[in-house]
């Protein structure tokens, strides 16, 4: 369609109004309902005066113009070179990519000073102004409503012609700085050495410092430990790859993130500070609020990770760079200043404040998680690192004074002249300037007799084993040091100062350094003694906080390696494979080449207890340690945010995944990511539910934008995502996905040689010993015992051991472990109820049963069983080799009495089975899906508590024919029914019964091969099952000698088991009421005669009872049995029994 362009003013946006015959145009043309939002338009002018086409983009948003033609603001046409009255063909752009990074650039430096002053209300304008944008493009915005800026499009991604912005584009803006006056030799030095420093300026990870950071001096007869803060150590292939040379001297800079440098910028331009060095490539700023700098030594060694430098941890904190943060390694080409006059060393503490990056609210401090583990702060150490702001530097004073007096035994007020404390400074400065010397010769090998310092250098002393005031008391229990944080050390006392240079830098802009030399010829620093510095006085300055930041590091409480997991092997081998892969340098590099999408992240499932967070913890430890990751963990226990509101969890999980952007490689650890992405079934209402999928999208497209940020920019370092939780059920489908947590490692229960494994382990990491044959056998009898089950019984094992122990007075030497036996473990495992068992019974204590011995009669049925449940509980191992699947499921129908539930019952405790009962209408509910959830949630709970045997007592009444019920339930339950017993997965160690005294009733597709497939008639006992129903039912009966139970047998034709375990009772009952009414004694003291059951009693009591069913009845149920198994029977076999006679109805 042709359409003519006009340029009008008064428009404040760079979308275009359209005709709305041309809108009417593009809606008949559009497939669905309506047009999108934002619609991008290609405007194709016929002709130029060259004769070729030009073409434009431009956005529409839904603004319809006032005339026939497309109205374009001025600033935009002025922009784009868009002439005004021209007629151009117009086209709507088809699949329209939405942009993640966008490159811009403004105009001029007064444009990039007012986006300075208003960067949060740019932010917000770029996006409601501006809908599409391309490389090359220059485009206006508006801010306030008259001041207008102009930006210049660098790049785009993806790379394509147009692309749309979006909430979530990213939006970088390139500074453009104005020229400050410098003279004509530092603008000079500048420009002749760009190149140069640019190949020498190496952006590199902070790694954690190890024992070689330390020099050990006797100060006064104190152990004084110096740390060696005026050097620092990289890997000599990373010196090579960066050109860096032995002892070569640099500038270490923090670098800033994205969101610290904005912050940083405004406020410097608010301020309007004119001493800023500006470093305009790597976007740090010089001055002294914006970062820190330090001049250090280089040294090699081999101990450092390729790709990181090793910083003492004082000097991180002066620098505010946290451990795994990245820094600016730069050489130094400034002249050193020599022979300083004045030099000031002043006291020093810092201020531990918390990152940017993490919650500023105080209650999700929960989420660092310090139950119980060491913590590697040393904020808890000492109270010169401290979280709040400490004015007391009498620390100093006494530390200052003790050391200046010749003996220790002098008081302190004794010690404290002016004088004397000058001295001990002077001192100090001398002791760190000689262990700089010896440390930086024990590890080069090579002497040097100076050191050049920056404006300002931090000093870094301990004084160990001695108590200085409260201070020290407080902190004398810590434990854990630079070099081992593992064993407790003994008390010390930390001293910070900060050694400046009074004059300036006489170049505005240029790092000044001077040069600390000795004064003297010396032929070996080995053993300086008392030399001088070349500097002329030192002054003792004014206290001084320094704010610095906390580290995050990794603080969960590590009680078990992966090599002590010996049970979760398979599975820590499959996390740590895939997590290699996401954060191993040489895979991304890999990926990248060959332009593969980036795998999935890991997530674990299993029940509660069986040692998800364990099996995390000792990942991550893995990977903090790797030799070449040396991961940042990020640890997140989510069921913390369970009850925060969206917006919180929102913001919790935002400022984690940005610290793990800014420390990367990191891992981030999602423990219980169930429990703020799952909805329970309490939790009624619209609103809980659109939360939890607010927060599954939000999740979602952190991790896809991450992905396709990793992809394309070299910025962005690897980071994977590892998540717990207790079922894949539980989890939305969405997060499970390709890309995101599509690795699924489950975690099963264990079985018997796992079990002596966490028993074998639990037992060691408590100091005691037990035979291993004990730990097999016992391992074997824990079935359905998770982890933390074994956990608890080994404990209440030990506490068992010990009430033993003193019951025997039982002397042991400090140097043998205490021993556990058998008992103790039989002890622990009396009434200890697993946390999958809880709420099941073990049919042996149930009632008192035993095992087949409290069966009579029904013999074919207990063969039967006894071939389908004990032979396979018994023996797993072999019936596991076997080909087919082997039937396991059972229907036991027949009349009622007869001995369907009891001896279910008793196979369970002959087999040593968990049983669980469910009575049939107790599953049946009135709200959709709940019956539905019952059924899963009994059979989760049988898989749980495996072997075990899963009994339905009057099945039919939740299992009738579908479409006979109004409501449907039923109808739903046997479709539940149907899945878990012959569904996808295979329910291994449960086996299913069912009971019914009306088989008729059930839905046929219950009875097919692969479900209740096995059917047992249990009829009314015959005349010898009588008998030995009765034998069973009377052996805790006092019966008389003469009893004849064959003639009471005979007695009872057609007597169910429950009819005869009646007819005893009443026996039982009637020989009270005998002894009772034959007792004329009046004498109370005589014992009683017990009540004794005699044949004629129990003869007379038979011939008066009469059977429960009656012999009507009997043929009514044998009409319906017998129809029953025809209906099962095929054609052929109909036909065969028509030729003979029935002989059984089982």
């Amino acid at each position: 369609m042709d359409l003519e362009v006009r340029v009008v003013g008064g428009i404040e946006s760079c979308f275009v109004s359209l005709p709305l015959s041309l809108i009417q145009t593009l809606q008949s043309t559009r497939s669905s309902a309506s047009l999108p939002p934002v619609l991008a338009l290609e405007l194709r002018s016929l002709t130029n005066q060259q004769g070729e086409e030009e073409v434009w983009h431009a956005a529409w948003s839904g603004s319809a113009s006032g005339s026939s033609a497309i109205e374009v603001a001025q600033q935009l046409a002025e922009c784009i070179s868009l002439p005004d009255r021209i007629t151009v063909k117009v086209r709507a752009v088809a699949n329209l990519p939405k942009a993640t990074l966008v490159m811009i650039e403004p105009n001029n430096e007064d444009d990039w000073e007012v986006l300075e002053l208003n960067s949060e209300h740019a932010e917000v304008a770029i996006l409601k102004q501006v809908g599409i944008v391309h490389e090359g493009m220059r485009f206006p915005l508006w801010l306030h409503g008259h001041t207008v800026l102009l930006f210049h499009v660098v790049s785009t991604f993806p790379r394509k012609s147009v692309v749309q912005l979006v909430p979530g584009t990213e939006v970088a803006v390139a500074p453009k700085r104005r020229k400050t006056n410098v003279d004509s030799y530092q603008e000079s030095n500048i420009q002749g050495s760009k190149r140069e420093e640019s190949m020498k300026k190496a952006l590199l990870r902070v790694q954690d410092p190890d024992r070689k950071l330390f020099w050990i001096s006797e100060f006064n007869g104190v152990d004084l430990h110096v740390v060696l803060t005026s050097f620092v150590f990289i890997h000599p292939d990373t010196a090579k790859n960066w050109m860096f040379d032995n002892l070569q001297l640099v500038i270490i800079l923090p670098r800033l993130s994205p969101k610290d440098n904005m912050k940083t910028n405004k406020n410097n331009n608010q301020k309007k500070s004119s001493s800023n060095a500006r470093e305009g490539n790597v976007g740090v700023l010089m001055n002294k609020e914006a970062s820190r700098h330090a001049v250090v030594r280089l040294l090699l060694s081999e101990s450092v990770v390729r790709g990181h430098v090793m910083i003492p941890r004082s000097l991180r904190l002066y620098l505010r760079a946290g451990l795994h943060s990245w820094v600016y390694v730069k050489e130094c080409n400034s002249t050193p200043q020599k022979d300083i006059p004045l030099l000031k060393l002043s006291p020093c503490q810092f201020k531990l404040l918390g990152n940017d990056t993490t919650i500023k609210k105080p209650d999700l401090g929960l989420l660092e998680s310090r139950r119980k583990g060491r913590t590697r702060s040393m904020s808890s150490k000492t109270n010169l690192l401290a979280d709040t702001g400490i004015t007391d530097f009498s620390i100093h004073e006494e530390v200052v004074a003790a050391l200046s007096s010749e003996s220790l035994k002098y008081e302190v007020e004794e010690a404290k002249s002016q004088s004397d404390t000058a001295k001990c400074q002077q001192s100090l400065l001398h002791a760190w300037f000689s262990a700089q010397l010896k440390g930086i010769a024990s590890n080069s090998g090579v002497d040097v007799r100076s050191l050049v310092l920056g404006n300002e250098t931090l000093l870094h002393f301990e004084v160990m084993g001695r108590n200085f005031g409260t201070h020290v008391k407080e902190q004398a229990s810590f434990c854990g040091s630079f070099e081992n944080r593992n064993r407790i050390e003994e008390p010390r006392v930390e001293l910070f100062y900060l050694l400046t240079n009074s004059i300036e830098s006489s170049h505005n802009g240029k790092l000044g350094t001077f040069e600390l030399a000795l004064m003297g010829d010396y032929k070996s620093i080995d053993n300086l003694r008392h030399f001088e510095l070349s500097f002329g006085k030192l002054d003792l300055g004014d206290p001084i906080h320094l704010d610095s930041v906390k580290d995050k590091v990794f603080e969960e409480s590590i009680s078990s390696t992966l090599c002590s997991l010996s049970w979760m092997q398979k599975a820590a081998s499959e996390v740590i494979h895939r997590l290699t892969v996401l954060l191993s340098p040489t895979s991304g590099k890999l990926f990248n080449m060959y332009t593969l999408p980036l795998p999935g992240h890991v997530l674990i499932y299993g029940p509660p207890g069986s040692g998800k967070t364990s099996l995390v913890t000792a990942v991550a430890k893995t990977f903090e340690e790797h030799e070449e990751i040396l991961a940042h963990i990020m640890f997140l226990r989510c069921s913390m945010l369970a009850l925060e509101k969206l917006h919180t969890i929102q913001e919790a999980i935002s400022g984690y995944i940005s610290e793990a952007l800014d420390h990367s490689p990191s891992l981030v650890i999602f423990d219980d990511l169930d429990s703020i992405v799952s909805s329970s079934s309490d939790s009624e209402g619209s609103q809980h539910s659109s939360s939890i999928t607010a927060f599954v999208e939000f999740l979602t497209d952190l991790m896809d934008e991450y992905a396709e940020k990793r992809q394309v920019s070299c910025g962005i370092g690897p980071v994977a995502f590892l998540a717990c939780v207790q079922s894949l059920g539980n989890l939305p489908q969405s997060l499970s996905s390709s890309g995101r947590f599509d690795f699924h490692v489950p975690l099963p229960a264990p079985a018997v040689s796992e079990r002596g494994a966490i028993l074998k382990h639990e037992i060691y990491k408590r100091s005691l010993q037990c035979s291993e044959d004990i730990l097999f056998d016992i391992a074997s009898k824990c079935d359905g015992y998770d982890a933390y089950d074994l956990e608890m019984l080994v404990d209440r094992a030990v506490h068992a051991a010990v009430a033993r122990f003193l019951s025997s007075h039982f002397a042991m030497e400090e140097h043998d472990k205490p021993i556990l036996v058998r008992e103790d473990f039989s002890l622990a495992m009396h009434d200890f109820l697993p946390v999958a068992m809880r709420g099941i019974t073990k049919s042996a204590s149930d009632g008192g049963r035993t095992g087949w011995e409290d069966v009579g009669g029904l013999m074919d049925i207990r063969n039967a069983i006894q071939e389908m449940v004990e032979l396979p509980s018994k023996f797993p191992s072999i019936f596991a080799q076997a080909p087919l699947r082997l039937r396991s499921n059972v229907l036991l129908y027949g009349p009622p009495g007869c001995g369907k539930t009891h001896i279910v019952g008793a196979a369970a405790a002959a087999c040593s089975l968990r049983f669980i009962s469910v009575k049939g209408p107790e599953l049946l509910n009135k709200y959709i899906g709940a019956s539905e959830q019952a059924v899963r949630d009994v059979f989760s709970k049988a898989a749980a508590a495996a072997p075990c045997l899963l009994f339905f007592d009057e099945f039919d009444s939740i299992a009738p024919k579908r479409g006979h019920d109004n409501t449907g339930v039923t109808d739903r339950v046997v479709n539940q029914l149907l899945t878990e017993l012959d569904g996808v997965e295979v329910l291994t160690g449960v086996f299913v019964f069912a009971a019914t005294s009306r088989p008729d009733l059930l839905d046929a597709a219950l009875l097919r091969p692969g479900r209740l497939d096995r059917l047992l008639f249990c009829d009314f006992p015959s005349w010898r099952e009588r008998v030995d129903i009765l034998t069973v039912l009377s052996r805790k009966l006092p019966l008389a000698s003469d009893v004849d139970l064959d003639a009471v047998a005979s007695l009872t034709e057609g007597f169910s088991g429950a009819d005869l375990q009646a007819l005893l009772s009443d026996a039982q009952l009637a020989s009270v009421h005998e002894l009772l009414e034959s007792d004329t004694s009046n004498d109370h003291h005589q014992p009683r005669e017990i009540p004794v059951i005699s044949n004629e009693l129990l003869k007379s009591v038979a011939s008066r009872a009469r059977p429960s069913v009656s012999e009507s009845e009997k043929r009514r149920l044998y009409s319906i049995y017998n129809q029953f198994l025809d209906s099962k029977k095929s054609v052929a076999a109909q036909s065969r029994d028509a030729k003979g006679k029935r002989a059984t109805l089982a």
